[in-house]
């Protein structure tokens, strides 16, 4: 084989390789692509994962604060206290002192807001000295606006009520998301009620006139997505507590 001939195989066989270098090289690429894809679907998944919450009352800090009613009352005790808890030791302790008669007296515990869903479960154990306490959560629609209040549209849903006196009794709203459709079809100026969100557990403390004494423990939420903060920054709930309803 003369030099000329030489360099003709030698190129044709470069051409041959390089050729396949390239394929492989693409054939890497296309799989290391790959691999981001499903790592980046893999965290927004878990972003995306149902949380389960639990406050336990262990802590020093109390949370539950005086949100109104339709009566005259006052929040005379609030603090964490230790003792025979429903779990673990410690648990907090409210005295409302109601002054007449009416419907409510609202205890409520400020939440991170999370998604209306199916699956969305609020527990939350109770002890007091009188019976007729009811569990509620405030859901809030914050793509309808509240013509009294120029904000978001908020109301209760209902959960359990209690009747053990000075027992722990463990009270529970498991069908949120279908108190929330029934709510909507009462009123069907909520036309647009799209990404509805709890932001608070609430107590309807109302058994009549005089002394309630109340202890709490055991908040547990499951079902959680939080809402983003970048959708709250756009979508600000309404100021006002007071529910278009609540359920029965």
């Amino acid at each position: 084989m003369n030099l000329n001939s030489r360099f003709h195989f030698l190129r044709s066989q470069w051409s041959t390789i390089r050729a396949e270098l390239f394929a492989r090289f693409l054939c890497v690429g296309i799989c290391v692509l790959g691999v981001i894809a499903g790592v980046l679907a893999q965290n927004q998944a878990f972003e995306q994962a149902e949380r389960h919450w639990v406050d336990d009352f262990e802590t020093h800090l109390p949370k539950w604060i005086d949100a109104g009613g339709d009566c005259t009352h006052r929040l005379t005790l609030r603090l964490r206290e230790e003792g025979d808890a429903m779990s673990g030791r410690g648990f907090e302790h409210l005295r409302v002192q109601t002054e007449t008669a009416g419907s409510a007296v609202y205890l409520a515990y400020p939440l991170s807001p999370a998604e209306v869903r199916q699956s969305l479960l609020v527990q939350l154990a109770v002890r007091a000295n009188r019976s007729g306490i009811r569990l509620l959560a405030r859901v809030v629609l914050p793509m309808a606006r509240d013509p009294r209040t120029g904000g978001a549209v908020t109301f209760y849903v209902s959960g359990g009520t209690y009747s053990s006196v000075n027992r722990w009794q463990k009270l529970r709203i498991d069908d949120i998301s279908r108190q929330v459709q029934q709510e909507i079809m009462r009123h069907p100026e909520l036309s647009n009620a799209r990404n509805a969100y709890i932001d608070r557990v609430v107590l309807n403390v109302y058994t009549g006139p005089g002394e309630l004494d109340l202890e709490v423990d055991s908040l547990e939420i499951s079902g959680v997505i939080p809402v983003s903060s970048e959708f709250l920054a756009q979508n600000p709930q309404g100021t006002a507590f007071s529910p278009v309803s609540e359920n029965s």
